[in-house]
């Protein structure tokens, strides 16, 4: 359904929403959600093992189904930068990435470290 340029746009929107801390994921088991207006980006493995080949799909809970959805190729490395020229089936796994830190609280906990290192005392 979606247009390769429409993916495109919609999984960089989704990283950077995410690098934001604006788009919040949510997981279940090995499955990563997101709600974006009626509808959620979902993200997971291809054969819900936790491992490539990933996906990303854009799910309707009102009729639940996936309105569209599209697999990870393999890449040389890991995308971190939206500038790379990787196609959104490239860039699914950084999604992964992402949403997985997003679901777990990782960014908040390594902030609360470092504010609970920050604050200990230190002695020569």
């Amino acid at each position: 359904m979606f247009s390769s340029d429409e993916w495109d746009a919609l999984i960089k929107r989704a990283i950077a929403q995410t690098e934001a801390e604006q788009l919040v994921w949510a997981s279940e088991d090995t499955i990563f959600s997101a709600a974006v207006g009626k509808y959620e980006f979902v993200v997971g493995s291809v054969d819900n093992d936790g491992r490539l080949p990933y996906f990303f799909g854009v799910w309707n809970p009102a009729v639940e189904e996936y309105v569209d959805k599209i697999e990870s190729r393999p890449t040389a490395g890991m995308a971190t930068d939206l500038e790379s020229g990787l196609s959104a089936s490239e860039l699914i796994p950084r999604v992964v990435e992402l949403a997985r830190r997003s679901a777990s609280g990782a960014v908040h906990v390594f902030s609360e470290l470092l504010d609970g290192l920050d604050r200990l005392d230190i002695r020569d």
